[in-house]
């Protein structure tokens, strides 16, 4: 049991560890917005083309993202708005899952132009228990997950996952509230005077070396 568990161990820090990953950016990402905002994210996805990077560790930007809570208080639903390219729409979906307009654009090269992707992440509430018909298959994991084409009002994927992948913080939460707070939030009153003083000071200094 030991050797079991001390090779799991090796297997699971060998998946975060992996240069390609993005667990050190991410996790940096993740922190800045917890300190800067209060409220951060983190989605651990999987990325199933590449055996070799069995996990890929992405920082929720959480000035584009809509939170919820479940009964418990947790955060269970969020849904994030990525401004991603046509060429990484492409690369992550498939050419063939994209909008028409998508793939209009990949055809005539235009791989910059910008596409706006909703990820909404929900718990399922219709799964059909283990062992019933039916009760197999991405659409009837217990978390929900679906990557929407906004424009084209067209949806890339519907899938889900077994158990949570999306994990939101809030460094600092009031009662009744549903996104956190930081220190930056505390102090925002003080640096509001600091500046409005500074930039007093610096029309003081102006008038006095080139006096009207």
């Amino acid at each position: 049991v030991k050797d079991f568990y001390e090779r799991l161990t090796v297997r699971s820090m060998g998946a975060i560890e992996h240069p390609m990953a993005g667990w050190m950016t991410s996790l940096s990402e993740f922190l800045t917005d917890d300190c800067g905002f209060g409220t951060s994210g983190l989605f651990v996805d999987e990325d199933e083309k590449n055996n070799n990077k069995p996990v890929n560790f992405k920082a929720v930007n959480v000035k584009e993202a809509c939170i919820s809570e479940g009964s418990d208080g947790f955060v269970d639903t969020v849904y994030n708005e990525h401004v991603w390219t046509v060429r990484q729409v492409i690369q992550k979906f498939g050419y063939d899952a994209c909008s028409e307009g998508t793939r209009r654009l990949y055809d005539t090269k235009q791989l910059d132009d910008k596409v706006h992707v909703l990820h909404c992440v929900e718990p399922r509430n219709d799964c059909i228990p283990e062992g019933q018909p039916g009760s197999y298959g991405a659409d009837n994991l217990s978390i929900a997950s679906a990557y929407i084409e906004l424009k084209a009002n067209h949806v890339l994927q519907d899938s889900g996952f077994p158990e949570p992948t999306m994990f939101i913080s809030r460094m600092l939460k009031v009662m009744d509230e549903l996104y956190g707070r930081s220190p930056a939030w505390e102090s925002m009153p003080d640096v509001l005077e600091i500046n409005t003083k500074r930039e007093a000071t610096i029309i003081a200094t102006e008038k006095i070396l080139d006096p009207p």
